[in-house]
């Protein structure tokens, strides 16, 4: 999983090891939760969404932006022959 988001975010310029941190895992064993794969997103440096204007995005919108490219990252394989792929033989 970690090589696609890998080249996903290569696609869009972005590395997942600076100021972005994008990774795959699953629950610890001991977690009650569900033992499914997951994409988590971090933006350790605001920069990394700088507004045309120059402007720093709030935290919240930071939060967002981190919800929503792990959802996107997640989507590729949650849904992966609806968008024309082969089904990870893990998920």
């Amino acid at each position: 999983m970690q090589t696609v988001v890998e080249l996903f975010l290569a696609y869009h310029g972005w590395r997942s090891d600076g100021g972005l941190l994008a990774y795959a895992e699953t629950p610890p064993w001991n977690t009650p939760a569900p033992r499914s794969f997951q994409v988590f997103v971090k933006i350790r440096h605001a920069a990394v969404l700088v507004a045309d204007d120059g402007l720093l995005p709030h935290r919240d919108d930071l939060k967002l932006a981190e919800e929503s490219l792990a959802w996107v990252l997640g989507a590729i394989f949650r849904y992966s022959p609806d968008l024309g792929f082969k089904a990870a033989p893990f998920w």
